[in-house]
C-alpha cells in the first residue's frame, strides 16, 4: 500500500509520485472546458499568470512540474530536519494529493505559486533555531514572506509567523525583530520604487491593497465535493491533534517547537481568507504546505499500519471520484 512503499528512502519512488500526480491531474488535462483563466492584482500574478495561460495543456504542465518541485521540497525540508524518526517520502506523497484535493487546486494560480516561498519560509526560519548569529537569515525569511505577498497578498499574514516564530526559536533581541521586519519592508520599497519610476504608483496601491476588504463571516456556497471532503480533512486534523499532543513530550525540544509553529503557519493561513476579497475554494490552496505536513504526522504516527492505510486509501479515492466523475456524466 502507498504509505507503507513511501515510508522509505527509496529514489525509486520519485517515478511512482510522478504517475499518481499525472493521475490526479488526467481529468484536468482532458477537461479544459471546465477551467478558467485565473487573473490576480498582486503584480507577481499579474506579470506571471497571463505566461503561462497561452494554452490550457501548458498551464497543466507548469502546474504539476511545480507540485511536484514543492513535494519534493517539503520531503528533503522534513527530512533535513529530522522531523520523523526516519527518512521517507510521505510528506511528498501527502502534499501531491492534497494539492489535488479539489477541482481548483489543480490549476496554477497565485496561491500555489506563493507555496513555493512558504516552505522556504519554514526551511529558513528553520535554520535559525541553533545559530548565534542568523541575522541574515532572520532577513531572507522577512523577504521571502513579501515575495509571497506580491504573488498573493494573504500570504502576508506570515508576517505574524516570522515574529512568532523568532519568539519561540530565539531568546528576545530586538535587532532581530527590526531585521525582519526590514526583510519584509524590502520587496515592498523596491516594487514601489518600480512602479513610482514608471508612473503607476497609485495603480498598484490600488490593485494590491485596495482590493482588500476584512471579511466577518466565515466562506459558504462552496460546492458538494468541498462540503464532503472538507469535513473528511477536519476529521484527520482533529485525529493528527490527539497524535501530536500524545507524542509532544516524548519528542525533542527542537521537533516540538518546529510542531508549533507548523500550527501556527496552519492557522495563520487558514486565516487569511479575511484579506481575500471574494474568497472561493482556490484560496485554500494557500494552507497545503502546513496541511500536508500535519497529515503526514499523522498517517506516520499511527501505531498499525493498517488503519493508516485505509485512511489514505479512502481519502485518495474520495479525491479521485470528484475529480473524474463530472468528466464521466459529461460523456
Amino acid at each position: 500500500m502507498l504509505i507503507g512503499s513511501f515510508n522509505a528512502n527509496k529514489p525509486l519512488l520519485i517515478p511512482l509520485l510522478l504517475i499518481i500526480t499525472a493521475v490526479l491531474y488526467l481529468p484536468a488535462i482532458l477537461h479544459p472546458e471546465a477551467f478558467s483563466v485565473i487573473t490576480d492584482s498582486a503584480p507577481f500574478s499579474k506579470w506571471l499568470l497571463p505566461a503561462i495561460y497561452w494554452n490550457h495543456h501548458a498551464a497543466m504542465g507548469v502546474g504539476m512540474a511545480l507540485v511536484i518541485l514543492q513535494a519534493l521540497l517539503i520531503n528533503r525540508l522534513l527530512n533535513r530536519i529530522k522531523f520523523f524518526q526516519r527518512i521517507n517520502f510521505v510528506p511528498a506523497l501527502m502534499y501531491v494529493v492534497v494539492s489535488a484535493m479539489f477541482v481548483d487546486f489543480l490549476m496554477p494560480g497565485p496561491q500555489m505559486f506563493a507555496n513555493t516561498f512558504v516552505i522556504l519560509v519554514l526551511s529558513r526560519l528553520f535554520d535559525i533555531y541553533k545559530l548565534q548569529r542568523c541575522y541574515a537569515e532572520i532577513f531572507d525569511v522577512g523577504f521571502l514572506v513579501a515575495v509571497a505577498s506580491l504573488f498573493s497578498l494573504p500570504a502576508i499574514s506570515l508576517s505574524l509567523f516570522l515574529f512568532i516564530g523568532l519568539g519561540s526559536l530565539r531568546a528576545f533581541n530586538i535587532r532581530e525583530y527590526i531585521i525582519g521586519l526590514l526583510g519584509i519592508l524590502t520587496p515592498y520599497f523596491l516594487i514601489i520604487t518600480y512602479y513610482y519610476w514608471i508612473d503607476k504608483l497609485p495603480d498598484f496601491l490600488g490593485e494590491h491593497f485596495g482590493s482588500v476588504a476584512l471579511q466577518t463571516k466565515l466562506p459558504n456556497g462552496f460546492g458538494l465535493a468541498f462540503q464532503i471532503i472538507g469535513p473528511a480533512v477536519l476529521l484527520m486534523l482533529l485525529a493528527a491533534a490527539y497524535y501530536l499532543q500524545a507524542n509532544y513530550l516524548k519528542s525533542n525540544i527542537q521537533v516540538r517547537k518546529y510542531i508549533l509553529l507548523i500550527t501556527w503557519c496552519l492557522l495563520l493561513l487558514g486565516a487569511s481568507f479575511v484579506l481575500d476579497d471574494g474568497v472561493t475554494v482556490k484560496h485554500f490552496t494557500i494552507i497545503n504546505v502546513p496541511l500536508s505536513i500535519i497529515l503526514s504526522y499523522f498517517m506516520l504516527h499511527i501505531k498499525k499500519r493498517k488503519p493508516a492505510e485505509i485512511i489514505f486509501t479512502l481519502f485518495l479515492l474520495l479525491i479521485l471520484v470528484f475529480q473524474y466523475l463530472p468528466g464521466i456524466l459529461n460523456l
